[in-house]
């Protein structure tokens, strides 16, 4: 009884209150015909709300998780015989557009106006303001023209581009020792990288995974110090009660052992709670 009070008492101070939609429409960055020059409009299909599984099979939740609000599904043609395909999603924050970004692209990739970009021989990925765009060559176009298209995006989206400060910050650190990250919005996102059971006993709305050869790092972000703490605590007594995990003592330090052997380190730092998996390989 006293874990299900304590439970609800961390999911009213995390979750707080729902988050109302914008006003901000995916269609007011969807170029028109003057700027095309001489491609054309084939196809273009909005997707609303639930309506993104028609758009993705599997993986729709990942995007609802971080906070969708609706996408542009377009179709670009040149000539009859050259075509792009577009997908400009509209998120609810910077931050979630970024968190679509990095399951597309674990560099950071960042530009001076604050935009991220991934450029590849068939796709681009762009991250700028609350939208997240993909950019695919489907009929005899070139990575020029998905260039072309990309800049043409990039201006038509003039929302400011920042991410959360310390989103940045702890990349720009993190990433001298670990190759990859990705930035996760719950527990949909983090059991992609590693599975601690059903319950969700983290309450997260926002953290990072970092990746090498070795280990994965987690850093959960809470709203200040004092919940960090708290919730250190809470992780540590639930992961006690979970058969998957067995406390063992190395050179003093309490660490955790996985039914795989992995060792897990659970600390609390300012307002993280930070989890290291050493892998068992």
């Amino acid at each position: 009884m006293i874990r299900l009070f304590f439970c609800s008492l961390i999911l009213v101070v995390l979750c707080g209150t729902t988050r109302a939609m914008s006003d901000t429409t995916v269609s007011e960055v969807i170029p028109d015909s003057a700027i095309l020059k001489s491609w054309q409009l084939y196809e273009k299909t909005i997707y609303l709300g639930d309506d993104l599984f028609y758009l993705i099979n599997g993986g729709a939740e990942l995007y609802f998780e971080f906070g969708f609000e609706e996408v542009a599904a377009l179709e670009y043609q040149k000539s009859g015989d050259t075509a792009i395909h577009v997908e400009i999603y509209l998120m609810q924050d910077p931050d979630a557009a970024f968190g679509i970004y990095s399951l597309f692209s674990n560099k950071f990739n960042m530009h001076a106006d604050g935009s991220n970009r991934w450029i590849g021989e068939e796709y681009i990925f762009l991250r700028q303001g609350r939208y997240f765009v993909m950019i695919r060559k489907i009929k005899n176009a070139n990575k020029n023209d998905m260039l072309w298209f990309a800049e043409i995006l990039l201006q038509q989206i003039k929302a400011p581009s920042a991410i959360s400060p310390w989103i940045r910050e702890v990349i720009l650190k993190q990433g001298k020792t670990h190759e990859e990250f990705y930035l996760i919005g719950g527990m949909i996102a983090l059991h992609n990288h590693y599975y601690f059971g059903r319950e969700d006993i983290f309450k997260i709305k926002q953290g990072i995974v970092f990746k090498n050869d070795h280990d994965i790092l987690i850093k959960l972000k809470y709203p200040n110090q004092a919940i960090a703490k708290t919730m250190t605590g809470f992780i540590q007594n639930r992961m006690l009660e979970m058969q998957k995990f067995s406390l063992v003592k190395r050179e003093g330090i309490e660490l955790f052992l996985d039914n795989k052997n992995n060792l897990i380190r659970l600390e609390n730092k300012n307002d993280f709670v930070n989890i290291l998996i050493k892998q068992n390989k």
